[in-house]
């Protein structure tokens, strides 16, 4: 099946609702703030309606239990719970995550993904949300089996595979001047740079060149 065009918005599939909490609990702290990246707080006791109403996915249903179980006191239904202060979740996550999994990155940056009560978002900001380490640990968890067709993810392209004739961190100065080696026709250095970047030259021909052209196609950094 072909990936979401832009602009696609996740619609709610829970038709007789669901508790946020989980099977038997429900909210007991409904003036705690549950926040999502990039997007307003909303209060426990909200989520839980939309959960109630039918208003959240199947997919956020399994999901959201773990996420706002402490944050909202989830107790069994009817049972006492103790008092707890409203809070806020912070992100936990230091040196970031893909939202897509690991390995995979955003491939329809414009596809919008929205959340029960909340605007939408566009995939390319949660993936910098991601990136930036603005996301919790257990949202890095649940976000890739959430988006991955919305947001078309993909393996990460390797990086080129190329190399520069003139040796790491140095250019060609000289494009117009003349390479020659026996045997084969003369080759401009700004021709022998671009097949160096595009990955047409062997690996033994980015270890020796540098040395030989350095002068002639007046290589600087």
């Amino acid at each position: 099946p072909s990936p979401p065009s832009p602009s696609v918005i996740i619609q709610p599939t829970a038709e007789t609702g669901c508790s946020v909490c989980g099977v038997g609990k429900e909210v007991t702290n409904p003036d705690a703030i549950f926040s999502f990246p990039g997007q307003p707080a909303t209060p426990c006791g909200e989520l839980e309606d939309d959960g109630a109403n039918g208003d959240l996915s199947s997919d956020q249903c399994d999901f959201l239990p773990n996420l706002v179980s402490l944050l909202c006191d989830c107790q069994p239904i009817s049972a006492p719970s103790p008092p707890s202060p409203s809070a806020i979740i912070q992100p936990t996550t230091d040196i970031g995550c893909s939202v897509c999994g690991v390995g995979k990155e955003v491939a329809n940056l414009d596809a919008i993904f929205s959340f029960p009560g909340q605007p939408a978002t566009a995939c390319g900001d949660l993936q910098e949300d991601g990136g930036n380490g603005d996301l919790s640990t257990d949202q890095c968890e649940f976000l890739p089996n959430l988006i991955t067709l919305l947001c078309d993810c993909q393996p990460i392209s390797p990086p080129p595979s190329g190399c520069s004739v003139c040796g790491d961190g140095k250019e060609v100065n000289s494009p117009d001047a003349v390479f020659s080696f026996p045997g084969q026709p003369a080759t401009p250095c700004g021709d022998l740079q671009e097949d160096g970047e595009t990955g047409d030259l062997s690996s033994d021909q980015c270890e020796f060149l540098p040395n030989l052209i350095s002068l002639l196609c007046d290589c600087q950094p």
